[in-house]
């Protein structure tokens, strides 16, 4: 099927009180995947879990009030669906945000398998690096590279994978980990090629920490991530 095939079929379907489980955006594959529970026809009574795919994204969007979503998560905290078969865009409306991906293709799977954000959780170990949004705010991340980042409002946590340099004269890079609980809001918005392409110098800007807010803001070469959360960690992985 063609881009605006898929995206047609996916007009289909009907998103309406469908239940908003965890995302990822991995910048490396440009990719998007959004574990969600919704209701396969509007006569079902229970909700089956469900994996929307989205692959070779151009640009996504995410505003998250973890608050919002999680007080109408039994009711259904995803609104509705709008797709944008000219423009390429899938938006959905959240009660607490807004969820907005232009992808090349897209696909919808019903029965949810052991993913990529499952088997990290399971695997996750390293050196804690910095334990608090005070120590983090002297970490430098310039020349850092974002691969992916993870969004559970359930679980009311928003994990960045990075390759960051340990120091600023040299770009040589390790792997880590900024791990955000206890999330309150989060916002994520990138420009995927723009991301995927800047890897020789990497695709992050600065890093600015309000610690009295507990804020963290992360500029990128075409994005900004911004999450205000209770607790934060960088682990070195």
């Amino acid at each position: 099927m063609s881009a605006a095939e898929t995206l047609q079929a996916l007009r289909e379907i009907e998103f309406h009180d469908a239940l908003l489980g965890d995302l990822a955006f991995c910048v490396e594959t440009r990719s998007c995947t959004v574990q969600m529970a919704i209701y396969e026809t509007e006569h079902a009574r229970h909700r089956t879990e469900a994996t929307l795919a989205m692959t070779s994204v151009e640009r996504c969007f995410a505003s998250l009030d973890f608050r919002n979503l999680l007080d109408n998560a039994c009711a259904g905290n995803v609104q509705n669906c709008r797709v944008d078969v000219e423009r390429g865009a899938v938006r959905h409306y959240l009660c607490g945000g807004m969820l907005e991906t232009i992808p090349g293709s897209v696909s919808l799977s019903y029965g949810r398998e052991l993913d990529a954000v499952d088997a990290v959780d399971q695997t996750l170990g390293g050196t804690t690096i910095a334990d608090s949004f005070t120590a983090l705010a002297g970490v430098e991340f310039m020349n850092s590279i974002l691969q992916r980042v993870e969004v559970s409002p359930k679980q009311g946590t928003c994990t960045l994978h990075v390759q960051m340099c340990p120091r600023e004269d040299s770009l040589d890079r390790v792997a880590a980990r900024i791990e955000l609980t206890g999330v309150v809001f989060c916002l994520v918005s990138m420009d995927m090629p723009s991301l995927a392409l800047e890897r020789m110098h990497g695709n992050a800007l600065v890093c600015h920490v309000e610690e009295k807010r507990n804020v963290f803001r992360w500029y990128l070469m075409d994005g900004l991530i911004d999450v205000r959360a209770k607790s934060v960690s960088l682990i070195r992985d």
